[in-house]
């Protein structure tokens, strides 16, 4: 009956609790598939998680690990690329490159495409080794999107690259749906690769080849330009005020980060990163805003007290930690965990071996937290580079998800609304 965990052990779970579980998964309409891949993500959650007690100084990602992608080149972000992190490091993967077991197959014909039946040749019009997943390699489940969009008289159905094309008021003509599909993936290096394509093999280990260019210069400041534009110029959706003072905090009543200056990070040694990940960190908090994505954790929930409130904050620190480190990945540095964050480790660790739903609301609010950073990001690069973002504005009001058209779930389909306020409590942010 239970379709949480068809092997735990039923005498450690009242009827009442077991019953509670599987109408949470029916209500939400989760498949057999989503229901066993959130099992999976949380309990490598919680192997993280672990780990950080007593070293929590580690970086959230292996240094040099770059983010994931499909075998075709388009990267996986929100929580796919979190999941898929978290599985090159266990499982060793040197190269975050991922494909299905139907795009690998492709790969054996021309053009990569199986329904032509065409084999692959090679320059002596030979067959090549059949490029194939090698045996006993299991898959690993991500989260895809699918939409139909129809014409609200005509019923005509548009592609999402059409749709994504129209205009403001020619969108509302349409009506639009979104649902996500579980799709496994493996590492390219559970294939024969090597052996069947080892020209392929070689280009992906000199882009992955860590020597290349991840701390090249260890000594040198970082600088990421677009969030110091956006504090320079005021262009994050609320004030980012530097200050001489040893607290980092985001106020969601007064709706504004007060963060330290850039040299009391670089004054022992740092190089400027600590600084970006921190300053990230509160980012993340501020996206929760009533006004933005209004998440329960920065705004709060009425009447809450005691463990309930506790456990609302502490998922909201994960949020934001989870959000910093896959930003920080994605721009090619490590971020760690904060010092203020460690006394929640316990309380992660509690919520995701008790709730099953507790991983899925973590991984889909950073998923939005990170998705309407990198679009700000997005923005203010094209600012200084004096181009129109007018239309970006536009398509971000409209439906703002799948901006690198790779068909992943985005940020403003979340929308968790609770008109009241709270204020979020001061924090300690440096790591020096």
């Amino acid at each position: 009956m239970n379709r949480w965990n068809s092997n735990y052990n039923k005498s450690q779970e009242s009827s009442s609790q077991r019953w509670r579980w599987t109408l949470s998964a029916a209500n939400n309409g989760w498949s057999i598939g989503e229901v066993e891949a959130y099992k999976l993500f949380a309990q490598m959650m919680i192997e993280k998680i672990k780990s950080f007690k007593g070293h929590w100084e580690q970086p959230w990602f292996n240094v040099g690990l770059k983010m994931p992608r499909s075998i075709y080149g388009k990267k996986y972000n929100g929580m796919n690329a979190i999941m898929l992190m978290m599985l090159c490091e266990k499982k060793g993967f040197n190269i975050p490159v991922f494909a299905t077991r139907e795009h690998i197959f492709a790969m054996n014909f021309k053009n990569n495409d199986c329904r032509l039946r065409e084999p692959l040749l090679d320059a002596n019009g030979n067959k090549r080794e059949f490029l194939h997943i090698l045996k006993d390699s299991k898959g690993f489940p991500v989260f895809l999107s699918d939409y139909t969009i129809r014409h609200k008289d005509t019923k005509e159905k548009i592609s999402y690259a059409t749709f994504r094309q129209l205009s403001l008021g020619e969108k509302q003509e349409y009506f639009f749906r979104h649902y996500g599909k579980v799709y496994s993936v493996f590492n390219i290096e559970q294939t024969n690769i090597k052996e069947a394509r080892p020209e392929l093999w070689q280009k992906l280990c000199d882009e992955y080849n860590p020597s290349l260019d991840i701390n090249k210069n260890a000594n040198d400041q970082v600088h990421i330009e677009p969030l110091d534009y956006m504090i320079d110029n005021n262009k994050w959706y609320c004030p980012i005020r530097l200050e001489k003072q040893n607290s980092a905090y985001y106020s969601p009543s007064e709706n504004y980060i007060k963060f330290p200056l850039r040299e009391q990070f670089t004054a022992k040694g740092d190089n400027g990163v600590s600084f970006y990940g921190n300053l990230l960190h509160e980012m993340a908090h501020s996206t929760g805003h009533k006004d933005l994505l209004n998440r329960l954790g920065v705004n709060g929930v009425a009447g809450e007290i005691g463990d309930e409130h506790k456990n609302t904050y502490g998922r909201e620190e994960l949020v934001a930690e989870l959000t910093s480190a896959v930003i920080m990945s994605d721009l090619g540095y490590s971020s760690h965990l904060e010092k203020d964050s460690v006394p929640y480790l316990q309380g992660w660790l509690d919520n995701l071996k008790a709730d099953p739903e507790y991983i899925e609301k973590t991984l889909k609010d950073v998923r939005a937290a990170a998705y309407k950073i990198n679009e700000r990001m997005e923005q203010v690069l094209k600012m200084t580079e004096n181009v129109d973002v007018s239309d970006d504005n536009e398509k971000s009001k409209v439906i703002g998800l799948d901006i690198d058209g790779n068909g992943i779930i985005e940020a403003d389909e979340i929308d968790v609304r609770n008109d009241d306020s709270r204020e979020h409590h001061q924090r300690s942010a440096l790591r020096m």
